[in-house]
C-alpha cells in the first residue's frame, strides 16, 4: 500500500512539473508597468521565420516610434526599432494552456508597445507576453479566440 501511494505521489508531482497554466491576470499589468520602454508604435514591416511548430513563428517587427511615454534607451518619435519574439498564429493553431502568446502584428497597425530592451539597445522584446501590444488586459482575446 505504501509503495503505491508513493508511486501515485511521484506521478502526480511529475505531471505537475510538466503542466503549465496562464499566469494570474494581474501579473500582465505588473509586467507592462515594469517595461523599460512604453511606446506607441506604427508597424512598418513584419517578417516571419518558421519555428519548431507550425502554429508558431519567429517574428521580427520593424516599427516607427510615434510616442514614447517612457524609454530607458532614449527612443524619440520618428525612430525605427526592431522587435523580436515568437508569435502564435491564431489562424493555424488552437490555444493550449500557458502564458498568453504574442500575436502576429500587421503592417500599418498602430499599437501600444510595452517592451524591454537588450543590453546594447539594438533590439526589443515584448515585456508582457501577449499583453504587450494592448492598452488593457485581454482587450483582443475575445476576437482572437473566436477565430
Amino acid at each position: 500500500m505504501t509503495s503505491s501511494i508513493r508511486l501515485m505521489a511521484l506521478v502526480f508531482f511529475l505531471a505537475l512539473g510538466t503542466a503549465y497554466a496562464e499566469i494570474a491576470p494581474g501579473e500582465y499589468a505588473k509586467m507592462r508597468e515594469a517595461a523599460t520602454e512604453k511606446l506607441i508604435v506604427e508597424v512598418t514591416g513584419v517578417s516571419k521565420k518558421a519555428s519548431d511548430r507550425a502554429d508558431w513563428s519567429e517574428t521580427t517587427v520593424k516599427a516607427k516610434v510615434l510616442h514614447a511615454e517612457a524609454s530607458n534607451s532614449n527612443l524619440k518619435p520618428g525612430q525605427e526599432i526592431e522587435i523580436r519574439f515568437k508569435a502564435f498564429d491564431f489562424e493555424k493553431g488552437k490555444m493550449t494552456p500557458g502564458v498568453w502568446p504574442n500575436r502576429i502584428l500587421k503592417i500599418g497597425e498602430v499599437v501600444p508597445a510595452y517592451l524591454n530592451c537588450d543590453t546594447i539597445g539594438k533590439c526589443y522584446s515584448p515585456a508582457a507576453h501577449g499583453e504587450s501590444f494592448v492598452l488593457t488586459q485581454g482587450a483582443e482575446r475575445s476576437t482572437l479566440i473566436s477565430k
